[in-house]
Order: C-alpha cells, then structure tokens, then sequence
C-alpha cells in the first residue's frame, strides 16, 4: 500500500523545520546583559572579536556582565554610549564569537517576516515572530525607528529584530504598545561604529518618540514630539534647563514633521555646536539653546 503526503503538509513541516534552524542560529548571537542592580537585558553579538550592541537604557555604567548563549559569563566594558539613539556598545575580552549577521534597514520593505529574539522575563532566548509595518522614514539620517508587530516584554531590550534571511535588521528598544514594538534601525548602529570617541555632539537625553495629543498639533509643531525620559547631572542639556517630562516638538526652529528628524539633527552634531530645542512644558511651549559636548564625558 502507497501512502501519499499531502504535499502542503511536506512544504509546511520543511518550513517550520527552516525555521527552527534560523531560530537556533539567531539564538546563538543573543546574550543576556546585567547591569548591577540596574535588572537585566539583551544584547546582540555584533562582532566575533568581543563588540555587542545593546540598547543605552539596559546599561548606563561602564561595565556590566554578559552571559553568552551557552552561560559562559564575561566582564564587558562600555566602548560607546549614544542616548539620543537608545544605543550602547559593549566589548569584552573574547574572541571566535557566534556574531549576527548584520543586515540593510534601509532596505526593510512593510510586511516583511521579523522575529525578535532576547531574554524576556528572565526567559533565555525567547522567540516572537510578526512583520514589519513601518520602515525608517527616507530622508534626514534614515534613522526613524523600525516598527514591528513582534511581541515585547521586560528584558527584551537590546536584543535583536531579524529577517527571515536571518539578517539584523534591528536592535529592539520598546513596546510602544500592544501589537507595535519600535527597534533602533541596524545602520543606527553602523554609523554609530564608524565614529570615534568623541566625534558626535552628545547632550546627555534620553527620548522617547511619540504622537502629539491631538491638542497639541499645529502646522507649526507637526505630529511628532519626543518625550525627555532622562537628563544626564551636569550633562549639556541639564545645564540648558531641559527637564525630565519636556516634550521636544522642534529644532532650529524647524517642527519634527517625521520621526527621523530631531535623531538627525543630534546625529549631525559635534562638540561646541549648538542647538535650539523647542519644547512643550505644561502646555505651554519654551525654546531652550544647548550646546553640545563631548559623546563619553558622562557615559560612566
């Protein structure tokens, strides 16, 4: 007797078993970072020499712990700090790592099949799957944030967003809300590693991208502000005035029509220039000049 397979359940076990591979391999370059009693987060294995990328909120200070896949603890150093991009470049002493395959985000197209892969609640190297539903925007630096469908919870943070091809497309920063996550656009942190200590404007900001309340929208603001979540002590901006709570709608007098526009202006930034943050406090809107400084001088 001749059994025959149904030839759409052969195509869908070879898929789901492609998939569990890809899952594996994506597994391996996602590592578990603690930041003393700060909680723990995720972090992608960026370079098989000891770089990993991770996002600034998961570790502020100059050393943390990193915990490979297969629970080999490193002591890791703080080689770049960029909060107004929600990145933080890690090194530690090791070589021959399982590093990702580092993707084109400029490239990501809506309805593209992502997984995002971290350490949720404490769970090592959890997996969810959805698709990309709105690109960085084109224009400016291109580094909008990549919003995803992925499901993300506490810990997820600093892990990746990948393709199907198994590509970084992303480093996962938040859950804006149920059903949207946003990730820091892998080309953030190329261009971010191309630079050298020093070289970008840092105003010691934490932001956090959101829609303007409908109250709030005029031609002159545009739809998109960014909420200070922290001000670095004695950072530039905390000299300017800036507070925690401050929402950011403008710069150099120009609204933020897209969500690339004020990341791209900081990115232009070099120490000892300035600019000009126009900002909503109480409702009421200000306009506060801040002069940039070095990038490092506070990352400890």
């Amino acid at each position: 007797m001749v059994t025959t397979i149904n030839p759409l359940a052969g195509a869908l076990a070879g898929l789901s078993d492609d998939t569990a591979a890809l899952v594996e391999r994506l597994r391996r370059s996602v590592v578990v970072v603690r930041d003393g009693g700060r909680g723990s987060g995720s972090g992608v294995i960026w370079g098989a020499d000891g770089v990993i990328v991770t996002n600034y909120h998961v570790v502020q200070g100059q050393h943390a712990e990193v915990l490979l896949a297969g629970g080999r603890a490193l002591r890791a150093t703080t080689r770049l700090a960029d909060s107004e991009h929600d990145l933080a470049v890690l090194e530690v002493a090791a070589s021959g790592l399982p590093a990702a395959k580092v993707g084109d985000s400029d490239k990501l197209r809506a309805g593209e099949l992502v997984f995002a892969v971290g350490n949720p609640l404490g769970i090592p190297g959890a997996v969810s799957a959805g698709i990309i539903t709105a690109t960085p925007r084109s224009g400016g630096d291109g580094h909008g944030m990549v919003r995803a469908d992925v499901s993300l919870a506490p810990g997820n943070s600093g892990g990746m967003l990948a393709t199907a091809d198994g590509s970084v497309i992303g480093i996962n920063s938040m859950m804006h809300m149920p059903g949207l996550a946003l990730a820091v656009p892998s080309n953030a942190v190329r261009d971010l590693l191309a630079q050298t200590p020093g070289e970008r404007g840092f105003l010691g900001l934490s932001l956090q991208q959101a829609p303007l309340p409908a109250a709030w929208i005029t031609p002159a603001t545009g739809d998109t502000g960014f909420i200070v979540t922290e001000v670095t002590a004695g950072g530039p901006a905390n000299r300017a005035g800036v507070l925690v709570g401050d929402v950011i709608i403008g710069a150099d007098g120009d609204a933020l029509a897209a969500p690339h526009s004020l990341t791209g202006r900081l990115g232009r930034l070099r120490p000892d220039d300035s600019i000009e943050l126009i900002l909503l406090r109480g409702g009421q809107e200000r306009r506060l000049r801040v002069l940039a400084g070095q990038q490092l001088e506070h990352a400890a």
